[in-house]
């Protein structure tokens, strides 16, 4: 009996196999069946690869677009931390600075649902000088938790912002126009120093008669 013959079989079958598991690994992606419809979807490439970042939200409290990570997953840890193979980053609820109600004119802001409107503080409720042509900011999407309605008055930014018939005020840091580097990088009274911050949340301008006899 040719005892050479089993064994050079049993080689071939070893070599197939681990070449049909590296053709899985180089492929565009894979798929980890968890059971039901919660397969999860990963990259080629396998772990150690940055996360998209997902849509940019609109901070309630400065009006700044902020961009989030995906987090990590079952897929291979995520960015150069090896400890950031975690949970996945928190989202806040805030509202997306990709928005049809931004570039909205103020009076169409005002009567379009779930967007709100932002005016600066100093030029709307003092008789200061206004450095801007209108006190009105722009358009702003409402939080992802709204629009509600009601009392506006003493609300913090975020509460403010799920609401589409209040206002919110802005003006910019005490750090900004004041001829120093308050933040230590070189630049003065650059675009960091100058981020707005909220005032106050108050009732929606309306200039429209909301009923039939207005006198």
């Amino acid at each position: 009996m040719d005892v050479a013959r089993p064994l050079l079989r049993s080689a071939a079958m070893r070599l197939a196999f681990a070449s049909a598991v590296a053709l899985v690994a180089v492929t565009a992606a894979c798929t980890l069946h968890w059971g039901g419809d919660d397969d999860i979807y990963c990259p080629a490439g396998g772990g150690g690869a940055e996360p998209a970042l997902l849509e940019e939200l609109l901070d309630p409290w400065t009006l700044e677009c902020t961009s989030f990570g995906g987090g990590c997953g079952p897929c291979g840890a995520c960015g150069a931390e090896a400890d950031q193979a975690a949970d996945p980053i928190a989202l806040p609820s805030w509202g997306s600075c990709s928005s049809a109600c931004i570039g909205l004119d103020e009076d169409t802001c005002i009567e379009t649902p779930a967007c709100r409107t932002a005016y600066d503080h100093a030029c709307l409720y003092t008789d200061g000088p206004c450095p801007l042509f209108t006190p009105f900011l722009g358009c702003f999407p409402v939080d992802q938790t709204g629009p509600v309605q009601g009392e506006c008055g003493g609300l913090d930014a975020q509460t403010c912002s799920r609401h589409d018939d209040c206002l919110a005020t802005y003006s910019p840091g005490a750090a900004c126009q004041n001829g120093l580097d308050d933040d230590g990088d070189g630049q003065i009274d650059d675009s960091d120093e100058c981020m707005l911050q909220f005032q106050l949340c108050a009732p929606e301008l309306r200039t429209t008669c909301p009923g039939t006899d207005c006198g």
